[in-house]
This record gives structure tokens, sequence and C-alpha cells, in this order.
């Protein structure tokens, strides 16, 4: 069951870290011993709470939560994030909201809880990234922002979110002229997209070069050459899915032999003596194998079974977070309660007089509307009343017109016919030249005194043709066919069929009456 547990939360490609440390916030110097380290922080959280410095407190706890991460102290780290973020929120100080959430997200994701971890990365990512392009934020912050997102995608096996952090990674390098040993880490990253892709040869292309940049570091670089463990165990490891026993065996060697200078390895450390193991009994080293299994087994009893007192608090993270939220609550409550008798009291005496007062302003607003609304109503039957007449005097007036086209016509024809001479054809040119058509003249007309008809018809029934709005406006005014084919050119027999197309499109039954219908638009 032990074992079930570790490979569930070990997968084949190891993830590597490279996080913030405990000096990340400046608050203690580099070169502090070992053993002082906690023992400064702790006096620092002290110093910070007599002095009541939120600010300093907030960067003491992130500094200690990384350093029992760094230890493997997971209880301790989630009490210690959990806090900051907790004080942070408190004093809504954006970068020390996005420190904490991003010391918090660190956590979740060593320890596997994807969608958690994503959820405060993410959060934090977004307020460094705001800070950064506002000039509040350095370039280093904006760095490790975007390599945690590398770090939470190889988790999450996801290449797409994998390849476009590690491309802005990239671009601020390159940007900041920062030094190649970052791109030794973004290429371990790299390989994880071609071993996913069963692509080993380039995998081990980019492990080799990540290796090979490590390697020449100078020894005082301990923090990056430190990080040679989990370039050396990738390649040993796809070596061994290659079937190059030889070349694993040679890695993972050269992987186990290495000091560990900043206790991250931990982790991996459980992972590779396994897979070592495994390689050594295939190998027929059953002496060397059994020794390294029992490395294996001692680290994870010692970080990771369940019944080992030091880990049940690991295996059920604590998050003290959520705890202080809960405490808060029941404080507010209980000051709640305190206040409540004296606050009901004032709160009926103002609901009442609230209720005088929206008394006053719904009667107020009723006799008001009503006001304006008659108003209103007067408006409209007066403007319609105006349309009408104006309608009828439009009608009348097209009737004269048509009535006048006629005898120009006629008197036209009869011109052409009984005096076709030179005299004649200049005055019937002159005739035509200086008068518009009757549809042109009735229109303008009609669009004037029923402003909005024609784009309420299409609205209410599209794709009409302008054949058929004309039809409509002389429907409108109540013209007769005959009247209706002089006015359009048409014969009266078109008129007809043109009527029945417009009720078919209109959807219109027999008993309803097409004047009726156009005068309700």
């Amino acid at each position: 069951m032990l074992f079930l547990l570790i490979n569930i939360l070990f997968t084949d490609s190891l993830q590597s870290q490279q996080l913030k440390s405990p000096f990340y916030e400046g608050i203690i110097n580099k070169n502090i011993a070992t053993l002082e380290i906690k023992k400064t922080l702790l006096d620092l959280k002290k110093k910070a709470i007599l002095e009541k410095d939120s600010i300093l407190l907030t960067k003491t706890l992130i500094s200690i939560s990384a350093y029992e991460r760094s230890k493997i102290n997971y209880e301790q780290a989630f009490i210690n994030a959990g806090e900051a973020l907790y004080i942070s929120k408190k004093l809504k100080s954006d970068l020390l909201i996005a420190k904490s959430n991003e010391e918090f997200g660190v956590l979740l994701y060593m320890y596997k809880q994807e969608k958690e971890a994503e959820k405060h990365l993410t959060a934090a990512h977004k307020i460094f990234t705001s800070l950064y392009k506002k000039n509040k934020l350095g370039i280093k912050d904006l760095y490790q922002s975007n390599y945690n997102l590398v770090l939470l995608s190889q988790l999450k096996k996801d290449p797409i979110g994998l390849e476009k952090y590690v491309s802005y990674c990239d671009t601020i390098l390159n940007q900041n002229h920062l030094s190649k040993k970052y791109n030794a880490l973004l290429n371990e990253k790299r390989a994880s997209v071609f071993q996913w892709n069963l692509n080993y040869s380039k995998a081990l292309k980019l492990l080799y070069n990540s290796a090979n940049t490590l390697e020449n570091l100078p020894n005082q670089d301990k923090v990056f050459k430190n990080f040679l463990f989990i370039v050396y165990g990738r390649i040993a490891n796809i070596h061994h899915l290659s079937a190059n026993k030889f070349l694993a065996n040679k890695f993972y060697n050269k992987a186990v032999t290495l000091k560990d200078y900043t206790g991250e390895n931990t982790f991996y450390q459980y992972f590779i003596y396994k897979k070592y193991a495994l390689l050594l009994a295939e190998l027929n080293q059953y002496a060397k194998a059994y020794s390294y299994e029992a490395k294996s087994n001692a680290l994870g009893h010692t970080y990771w079974n369940p019944r080992n007192q030091k880990n049940s608090s690991f295996i059920s993270i604590k998050n003290q977070f959520k705890n202080n939220l809960e405490n808060q609550k029941k404080e507010l409550n209980k000051k709640q309660l305190e206040v409540t008798t004296i606050k009901n009291k004032l709160l009926q005496l103002k609901v009442l007089m609230l209720f005088v007062v929206l008394i006053l302003l719904i009667i107020i607003t009723i006799v008001f509307y009503r006001v304006k609304s008659l108003k209103h109503e007067k408006i409209e039957k007066d403007s319609e009343k105006l349309i009408q007449i104006k309608n009828k005097e439009l009608t009348y007036n097209t009737l004269q017109l048509i009535e006048k086209e006629r005898m120009l016509t006629e008197f036209s024809t009869f011109l052409k016919e009984n005096y076709n001479n030179t005299h004649s054809k200049l005055f019937l040119k002159r005739i035509h030249k200086n008068s518009s058509t009757l549809w042109e003249a009735f229109n303008n007309r009609f669009k004037e005194q029923n402003i909005g008809f024609y784009e309420k018809l299409q609205k209410k029934i599209p794709h009409l043709t302008s054949a058929d709005l004309k039809l409509c406006a002389l429907i409108k005014l109540n013209f007769s066919g005959k009247e209706m084919s002089y006015l359009l050119g048409i014969s009266h027999g078109s008129v007809n069929v043109a009527r029945h197309r417009l009720r078919k499109k209109l959807k219109l039954s027999k008993e309803i009456n097409l004047t009726e219908f156009m005068n309700t638009i």
C-alpha cells in the first residue's frame, strides 16, 4: 500500500523545481549558516509581531514556508504559507497577495494537487503581470511566475501550456540578457514534450545540452549544479526506456553520487533509487539493487508512510489559511451578535421612515406618470388625427394630379396626331422636361407625412420588394385599383395580381381587410 501511494505521487517524468528559496525575500543574509536559517527567521517573526509590522511578518512567513518546504516539512510549510496569505489579504497588498498565493500554489504543486495549485499560481501570475506592466515589479519575479506555470504544465503533462510558458521564459531571458544556465532548466522542460511523444532522441539531445551547461558552471553555483541530479535522472530514465542499459546505468550512477546542496532532491532520490534498483536487478547486480531498494524504502517510510506519526499531517494537508478565515468569521459573528439589539431598534425606525417616504414617492410617481401618460395619449391622438387629415389631403391632391396628368397625356397625344410640326415637338419636349413623374411627387409627400412607415413595415415583414412597398403605401391611402394602375404604370389586372401576392407574403387570412392592416403599421 505504501508503494502504491508513492507511485501515485510520482510519475515517470521527474518534475524539476528550482523554486524560490528562504533567501528570496532578502530579509536574511545568504551567507548565514544553514543551521541558523530557521532560528533567524523565527526571531524575525517574533520581532514583526512585537512591532506589529504586518509587511515584515508576511515576508517572514513566506520565507519560513520556503525553508520548511525545502526540508520536506509540509505541515509547517502549509501553516506559514496559509497565514501569509491570510495576512496579505487583510493588508490588501497586491504584491504580498501574489507572493503568498505563489508559495501556497507551489506547495500544492509539490503535493500534486493540480487544480488547487493552478488556481493559486494563476492568481499570483495575473497580479505579477499587472504589477510588471506598471513598473512595480522586477523581471526576476515575472520570470519565476512564468517558470512556476511551466512546472505546473509539466506536472499536468500539458504540452501546449508547457510550450507557451517556456516561450514566455525564453523571451524574458533574451530581452534581459540573462545567463544561459536558465536555458539549461528550460531545455529539461522542453525534453518532456518529446518524451511524451516517444521522441527519445530529441529529448536526449536537449537533456545532454542541459547537462553540458550545468557541468561547466563554477562550483560555487551550487543551486544550478544541484539541478544536475534531475537531468542525469531524466537521461538515465530515457535510456532505460530505450533498453540502453549501459548508458542508463552510467547516468543513474552519476545521479546518485551527486551531493544535494539545497535539500530539494529528496523527492527525486526516492524515485531514482527505486528505478536504479530495478535496473541493477536486470543487470544481475542483486546486492547493489537491494541496497538502493532499501534506501528508497527508507525515504518512503520517512516522508510518505501515513502510519509514521511525523507524516500524518503531511498526508492530510492542514490548510491554515482556511482555518484563519473560519476563526475570523467566528469573531465577526460574535461581535455582530453584541450589536444586533442596538442596530435592530435603529433599523426599525429607519424602516418606518423609509416606508413613509417610499409611499409618498410611489404616490408622486403614480400621479406624475398618469399626467404624463394622459399628455402622451393626447399628443398621439392629435398626431394620428393630423396624419389622417394630411393623408386625405395627399390623396385628394394626388387624384387631382392624376387627372391633370391624364389631361396632359391626352393633350400630348392630340398634338402628336394633329400638329406634327417643329413647334409642337418643341412644346411637347418642354412639357416632358419640366414635369416630374407622378409617383416621385406622391412618394416624397407620403414619406414626409408617414415617417418610418416603410421601415416599420420591413421590420415586421422582411423581404418586401420596392414594388410591394409602393403598393402598401397606396393601399394605406385607400386608392382604387384603377388609380393604383395609373400611379404605378401597370395594368388594372396586374394591380389585382400584385395585391394577391402581397396578401400571401403578409400571410393574411381572407377575413382581414388589407387597408385596415396597413393602417395598423
